[in-house]
């Protein structure tokens, strides 16, 4: 245990020496950035894929009719949506429209209907129908490159992009709620 006093002590006095140096403001070397090096900065996406979609029920109440048979049952909408991006780097929205395929801050516009031919049924009985949007989800990593080196980690991003109007139609029974 006497042996290991030594470096126990060395350990403690470096650590006190570099907690001096930092409050007193002595700055620790860094490479100095793109920018104070007189270069732009390049950006460079990787590992980009498409992750998954999913099906977006979450437009609101509006999104949504309910009605009896026996008649037709009818929604139209037409979604004015934007695709979003996130990534913490201010200049890489070109880059990585250009590497994932579409805009990524593009709004789209899609129009769509559906009918429902709702039969007679036991008394109470409602059909409704559900409109929403079936959504793409992109993850991607965003390389910073000062010349040809790289500078810092890469940096994850997620991109969304609205997809085409979907439906879905149910029927329910009174006394039978939707689970």
């Amino acid at each position: 245990m006497v042996a290991c006093r030594p470096a126990s002590v060395a350990v403690a006095l470096v650590g006190a020496a570099l907690t001096l140096l930092t409050s007193a403001g002595v700055a620790v070397a860094q490479e100095p950035t793109c920018e104070q090096r007189g270069l732009l900065p390049t950006f460079k996406v990787q590992n980009d894929k498409w992750s998954l979609s999913f099906d977006n029920y979450e437009h609101g109440p509006e999104w949504m009719v309910a009605g009896q048979g026996p008649g037709t049952l009818a929604l139209s909408r037409t979604v004015e949506a934007s695709n979003s991006v996130s990534v913490s780097v201010e200049a890489a929205i070109p880059v990585i429209s250009t590497a994932l395929g579409f805009e990524v801050t593009d709004s789209v516009s899609h129009s769509a209907s559906f009918e429902l031919n709702m039969p007679e049924g036991p008394p109470g009985k409602r059909w409704f129908i559900e409109a929403g949007t079936r959504d793409d989800v992109y993850i991607y990593e965003v390389q910073k490159y000062c010349g040809s080196d790289p500078e810092g980690a890469p940096i994850k991003g997620r991109a969304e992009k609205t997809g085409h109007l979907i439906y879905q139609w149910w029927g329910e029974n009174p006394g039978n709620p939707r689970k």
